[in-house]
């Protein structure tokens, strides 16, 4: 029989007991609710605390209640609705790519149309980024690499496996862009390939995503790494992603690893704990399989953008479902506070007094020869002070 102490837990703020996976719950934004369009292509947090989202129907701004849309009819400047990623530069100017290769940006308040003077082919942009200089690169569909300012176009080493395009930036600005199954990276306008001490004819890159800490994680030849100061600084072993594509990698602040994946949904792989993930696709009701993009915003929320589902928000569920001692055998629980050290003091009806502290629970019984009704209630000088009162009359106090 499992317990749920909902509203004592939520007050509290707790989340279970240390080194538990927390419970997520999610909630989806379609059409229907405001979103211009159900496939969303870009998902980020402005340093204003909104959070915008591009779509192939218009750009939103989103307060957390209301979405009030741009596109092409509403914002002429804005160079078409067909939208394909989005990006914040660091002194707050918002790039937005477009699905014919156009590039709009928005600052102080405008948008604005931006020439780009690349020679190639009209496509994509599949993401925007600004190097250690300041300048803003474009990164095509076809995996070309082009600077704003004067249209140089570079071309990363492609590794042969078709439509595996995507590009990272790591917080000292440096740009790197996985191609078919290589990576390169951009310093000071240059392209070098990266083999990261694996062998090149064989090794192949499945996905990257910038580290919070300045490196690059790297899922390769099946595992999942980080690469950082020109060497391998973390492996968290076998890739439990498959063979599945990988469309964007995001590190989240608790050092977890967010993978949102074309067929099978995304995973939130948990650090050190031996692989131990969760996962959001359709089987688990989550509103579509085709993960396009994601986002952390500052109070530790997941954004993620899903082809024809909409934007759905993934949060920390404040309820947690606990199972009980075997001791209590059913019988109702009648109140619970928290202690000074985090523990949890539960009285039951005929079962006892019972600390849960660190995952552990520990029962305070008259020697095992007798249970306790036991009713919590808060004594002075002590603000989390539980107070047991035996069945026979005698009291007894637990401090936590």
């Amino acid at each position: 029989m499992l317990w749920a102490l909902g509203a004592f837990w939520g007050a509290l703020g707790y989340v279970g007991a240390a080194g538990a996976v927390p419970n997520y719950v999610t909630r989806a934004w379609q059409s229907d609710e405001g979103l211009p369009g159900n496939t969303v292509t870009g998902v980020l947090q402005t340093r204003d605390g909104y959070l915008w989202i591009s779509t192939y129907s218009g750009l939103a701004r989103f307060d957390g209640v209301h979405f009030t849309v741009f596109d092409e009819h509403s914002t002429p400047t804005l160079a078409n609705s067909r939208l394909t990623c989005l990006f914040e530069a660091p002194e707050g100017t918002l790039w937005i790519g477009h699905e014919n290769g156009d590039v709009t940006r928005r600052r102080n308040g405008r948008f604005e149309r931006v020439e780009v003077l690349a020679h190639w082919t009209s496509g994509k942009i599949l993401s925007i980024a600004t190097d250690e200089a300041g300048d803003a690169w474009l990164l095509h569909q076809d995996g070309l690499l082009a600077r704003v300012r004067d249209g140089l176009v570079l071309e990363p080493e492609d590794g042969g496996a078709p439509n595996l395009v995507m590009g990272a930036r790591t917080v000292d600005g440096t740009i790197w862009v996985a191609r078919g199954g290589r990576v390169s990276k951009l310093e000071h306008g240059r392209l070098a390939t990266m083999h990261f001490g694996l062998e090149p004819t064989n090794s192949f890159v499945q996905s990257i995503g910038a580290s919070r800490d300045g490196g690059l994680w790297v899922v390769a030849d099946w595992r999942v790494r980080k690469w950082k100061e020109g060497r391998w600084s973390e492996d968290r072993g076998a890739s439990p992603w498959g063979v599945a594509p990988i469309l964007t990698l995001l590190e989240t602040r608790q050092g977890c690893l967010l993978a949102g994946t074309s067929q099978q949904g995304c995973c939130l792989l948990f650090p050190g704990r031996d692989l131990e993930r969760l996962d959001f696709n359709r089987a688990r009701s989550f509103p579509s399989d085709w993960i396009t993009a994601t986002c952390e915003d500052r109070e530790g929320d997941l954004w993620v953008g899903t082809g024809g589902g909409g934007l759905v928000v993934v949060r920390p569920a404040k309820v947690q479902t606990l199972a009980p001692p075997d001791q209590w055998q059913g019988r109702p629980l009648l109140s619970a506070c928290a202690g000074h050290d985090g523990a949890i003091w539960i009285g039951t009806e005929g079962a006892g007094l019972y600390r849960l502290r660190n995952g552990a629970w520990t029962s305070f019984l008259d020697g095992g020869r007798r249970h306790y009704s036991v009713r919590l209630v808060a004594g002075r000088g002590c603000p989390r002070q539980a107070l047991g009162r035996h069945l026979g009359g005698r009291a007894v106090v637990a401090t936590g």
